[in-house]
């Protein structure tokens, strides 16, 4: 399924083109769509906490509060991989807008034609991509959705599961390191290896491994568990030749 979600201040305007973009889709093959309207862009921003992000944004510019360029910043701070497709009566903005990496920028008045074409632009690396993702609680009712190329490990700690992903780290508050080791495999199997009781890694992060320890991409080093050196050894040869292969 793909997700859509609309941020326009004008109800009348909102309303067509939420049933525009599911016709669009629709005619380019997509039946399995949800199109979410929100008036308000604050709005927009604390739905995206609870639903874990959305795979294109449609965004008018001129809102009044936050800009359509404003909010497009606070969905890329959250790194979702969201594509962002701007609306405006103005070229004037469309500098800045690709700036924010926008999958297209359309200004009124449009035909469906241009709307159709920007749609197909937003979701083809959506349907061309093999990115994988497992949806994280962060707590108080609020999930994300993250790559899980991006995790270089997960590391219980306490009642929490702390997830390493480059500088970021987030806590997950519900599942257990087997929960997620469990969902991993459905998505990846082979690519996560249980270097510990308390600690899974992505064999992608590996830099190098020695007896002692393992060192990941960011150039932390992990301590190597006793015995498991060969095991973890063989995993990593088994799975980098598995990718190499699969290339």
């Amino acid at each position: 399924m793909i997700t859509v979600a609309i941020c326009d201040d004008q109800e009348v305007y909102l309303k067509w083109l939420k049933s525009e973009i599911v016709c669009c889709l629709e005619e380019v093959g997509f039946k399995d769509v949800e199109v979410l309207g929100f008036g308000n862009p604050h709005v927009f921003l604390d739905s995206l906490n609870s639903i874990g992000g959305v795979d294109v944004a449609v965004l008018d510019i001129c809102m009044p509060g936050m800009s359509g360029t404003e909010l497009a910043n606070e969905i890329r701070a959250r790194r979702d991989s969201t594509a962002i497709i701007f609306i405006s009566s103005s070229k004037d903005y469309a500098v800045e807008a690709f700036a924010l990496n926008a999958a297209h920028y359309i200004t009124k008045p449009f035909r469906k034609s241009e709307l159709k074409e920007a749609l197909e632009r937003a979701i083809q690396p959506i349907i061309v991509s093999d990115s994988k993702k497992i949806m994280i609680n962060l707590g108080n009712g609020v999930y994300r959705n993250i790559d899980i190329t991006s995790i270089d490990y997960i590391e219980s700690v306490g009642y929490r599961r702390v997830i390493h992903c480059g500088s970021e780290v987030l806590n997950e508050t519900r599942k257990s390191l087997s929960d997620i080791l469990d969902e991993l495999e459905v998505l990846s199997p082979g690519q996560f290896f249980r270097l510990h009781r308390w600690c899974l890694i992505n064999l992608d992060a590996i830099k190098s491994i020695s007896v002692e320890r393992v060192q990941i991409r960011t150039g932390e080093e992990l301590p190597m568990r006793s015995g498991v050196f060969r095991l973890l050894r063989e995993s990593f040869f088994d799975w980098s030749f598995r990718e190499k292969n699969e290339k």
